[in-house]
């Protein structure tokens, strides 16, 4: 509040990455709600702040705080629902932030700049892309637009490079002559600030104290021991564990930008002596664990973005890869009725890291699925990974 006090003694007026908005939106316009969070994605991103009023006169200066009526969790799941349903492609990472003094309530909805631009707008019978012009939205032209995308598929570009390069640096640091590993890569669409520094040891420490839990969405959590005592690296923190016994064979590494990378090395089941066999318990845990670490580390270093996931499995070993499952009578599956993997095909997609646990389950679920798909297993059952709840 004594910041907009500030910004209303300066007359700050609007601009490309400001609003000023005197009420909440109206239920009856969505569309003009959708437009001003779409043009503000599309502009780099900014604010849109509710509860202050503009001086009188052809100014977008701020001139009064004037609260809103109505805030609460129903109202930011709708504004959230509108961003979600009536802008495509969706705007990610909307936060929401309630500053109130005697009986003053001001809400500021941040919108981050999105590498997805340009977002457009369903109005009527077609599409808009909206952007802010100063103090006004304007519509993207035809020559706009193509720059936009160009971007985008730039951006993307970028990422995917990132992806891999993150997990061929892990992949060259480890014995890939006595073990299959398991990388997994998971970055923020939205970046960490890097204003914002370094990630402090203390930060690091605490989330491998809780990675060491395991993933709650496992029937069976632990298993587990990573070094809680990290190594710095180029812009990230280093952990290593073990597993079954073996040592150094679990990775974490946490990165100033919010990305995760997690690796362990594979072990087949107990009696079998072929290590290029991977156990699916050792699959499935890793899948799920790799995703709780990209969930803590958003959590605690408050990055709210949807993250891009890409998952390797290598291996130098001179026989090809077998995933080994059981049967519905708990016996090993026969190698028949399996697919050796010859060159593991990489999974990529995106997911929430912060999602409910229905979203969450039904995602880590169908990454698991992609996975054990490429050896020949169906269904990934519910012996290690719970099931989404019927709700």
């Amino acid at each position: 509040m004594a910041l907009l006090d500030r910004a209303i003694e300066s007359h700050v007026e609007e601009a490309d990455d400001l609003d000023w908005k005197q009420g909440l939106p109206h239920k009856e316009k969505r569309e003009e709600f959708a437009k001003d969070v779409a043009a503000m994605a599309n502009s780099g991103g900014g604010l849109i702040v509710y509860g202050v009023a503009e001086v009188p006169g052809p100014s977008s200066a701020a001139g009064a705080i004037a609260g809103v009526e109505g805030w609460g969790d129903s109202e930011e799941r709708r504004l959230r629902q509108i961003a979600y349903s009536n802008i495509q492609p969706p705007v990610h990472g909307l936060a929401f932030h309630v500053a109130e003094r005697q009986g003053d309530r001001v809400v500021a909805l941040q919108v981050p700049s999105s590498p997805d631009s340009p977002h457009l707008v369903w109005s009527q019978d077609h599409f808009t892309a909206p952007i802010r012009y100063g103090a006004q939205t304007a519509f993207m032209r035809e020559r706009d637009i193509e720059r936009a995308y160009q971007s985008r598929w730039s951006a993307r570009a970028a990422q995917e490079t990132l992806l891999t390069d993150r997990a061929s640096q892990l992949l060259d640091a480890v014995d890939l002559n006595s073990h299959v590993w398991m990388v997994a890569v998971a970055i923020p669409k939205q970046p960490r600030a890097a204003h914002l520094g370094r990630v402090s040891r203390e930060s690091a420490t605490e989330i491998l104290l809780k990675l060491m839990q395991a993933s709650p969405h496992l029937v069976q959590r632990g298993g587990s021991t990573v070094n809680v005592n990290p190594r710095a690296g180029l812009r990230r923190w280093r952990a290593s564990g073990r597993s079954h016994g073996a040592d150094d064979s679990i990775i974490a590494e946490i990165f100033d930008d919010g990305g995760v990378v997690f690796a362990a090395a594979g072990h087949p089941p107990q009696d079998v002596e072929n290590r290029s066999h991977v156990h699916m318990m050792t699959v499935q845990n890793f899948v799920a664990n790799a995703l709780w670490l990209a969930r803590l580390v958003s959590e605690q270093l408050h990055v709210d973005s949807t993250y891009d996931l890409l998952i390797s499995v290598e291996t130098r070993l001179p026989d090809p890869i077998m995933l080994r499952g059981f049967d519905n009578f708990g016996f090993l599956i026969d190698e028949d009725e399996l697919a050796p993997i010859h060159r593991f095909v990489p999974v990529a997609t995106t997911f929430e890291p912060r999602g409910s646990t229905h979203d969450t389950l039904t995602a880590l679920r169908e990454i698991a699925t992609d996975v054990v798909n490429q050896g020949g297993i169906a269904h990934i059952g519910t012996t290690y990974i719970t099931e989404p709840n019927s709700e």
